[in-house]
C-alpha cells in the first residue's frame, strides 16, 4: 500500500529545499570569496589604498591575538555549512518521495546547523567583534589623522562603535533566524503521524483526517451524516477496502 505523504512532510520539504538552494549558493560564494581573498594577500578591501591596507593588517593582528583559531575557525564554518545546506537540500527533495533516509538526513543537518549557528554566535559576540572594535580603536585615529579630515577623532570613534554594535544586532539576528528556521522543520519532521508514516505504520492522515477520526471515536454528530451509515467508519482503516 502506497503512502500518502502528510502536509507536515510536504512543508518540511519546502522549507529544506528552500533553505539548501539559498546557502549552498552562499556557501559556494563564500569559498570563492576566501580563494580570492587568500589571492590578495588577505586584504579583504583591495584597491590599494595605504589606510585600507593598514586598517587590514592591524585587524588580522587583532584577530590573530584575540580571536583564537580564526582562521580554522573561518573555513571550518563556510565548509560545514555548505555541507549542511547541501544535505538538507537534498533530503528535501528526498522527503517528497517519501524515502525513509531524506527524513533522517534531514532532521541531521538542521540539527547540526542549529548546532553550528549556535557556536558561530557565541565565537563571535565572545572574540571576532571584540577583535574588530580593538582594530577600529587603533587604526581609525590613525586614518582621521593622516587624511586630515573634518570630523573630530572622538565622532569618528562614535561613529564606528556605533556600526559595530549594529553589526553585532545583525549578526545575533541573522543566527537566531536561522535556528528558528531549521527548528521547525525538525518539529515538524518529529511529528507522530509523520513519524508513523516513514515507519509503514498505518495510513499517514493528515491532521485534519486525524481529527475527524478522532471525533468518529467518540460518537460524534458527524457519524450519521457522512454516508458512512450507522456503524460509523472502521475503527482500523486497513479492514476497509477503499484503503488497501
Amino acid at each position: 500500500m502506497s503512502v500518502v505523504r502528510p502536509g507536515a512532510v510536504t512543508a518540511a520539504g519546502v522549507l529544506a529545499i528552500i533553505y539548501g538552494g539559498l546557502f549552498s549558493l552562499c556557501g559556494l560564494v563564500g569559498v570563492a570569496g576566501m580563494a580570492a581573498q587568500g589571492g590578495m594577500g588577505k586584504n579583504m578591501f583591495g584597491g590599494g589604498d595605504p589606510n585600507q591596507e593598514k586598517f587590514q593588517k592591524e585587524l588580522d593582528k587583532q584577530l590573530d591575538r584575540d580571536a583564537p583559531g580564526f582562521q580554522a575557525y573561518q573555513m571550518a564554518g563556510t565548509v560545514i555549512g555548505l555541507a549542511a545546506a547541501l544535505a538538507l537540500l537534498i533530503g528535501g527533495i528526498g522527503l517528497f518521495s517519501m524515502h525513509r533516509w531524506a527524513r533522517k538526513l534531514t532532521l541531521v543537518a538542521a540539527l547540526g546547523t542549529i548546532l553550528l549557528s549556535a557556536i558561530q554566535t557565541i565565537y563571535t559576540v565572545v572574540y571576532i567583534i571584540p577583535a574588530m572594535n580593538n582594530a577600529f580603536q587603533v587604526a581609525v585615529p590613525a586614518m582621521v589623522q593622516q587624511k586630515g579630515a573634518g570630523l573630530k577623532e572622538q565622532d569618528a570613534l562614535r561613529l564606528v562603535e556605533t556600526m559595530v554594535t549594529l553589526m553585532i544586532v545583525g549578526i545575533i539576528v541573522v543566527y537566531v533566524l536561522i535556528m528558528v528556521y531549521l527548528f521547525i522543520i525538525v518539529v515538524l519532521l518529529s511529528r507522530q503521524h509523520v513519524r508513523a508514516a516513514f515507519a509503514g505504520e498505518a495510513p499517514a492522515w493528515s491532521d485534519a483526517e486525524t481529527e475527524r477520526l478522532g471525533d468518529y471515536d467518540r460518537g460524534g454528530p458527524e457519524r450519521e451524516d457522512d454516508g458512512w451509515g450507522a456503524s460509523g467508519p472502521p475503527r482500523n482503516p486497513e479492514d476497509d477496502f477503499r484503503y488497501r
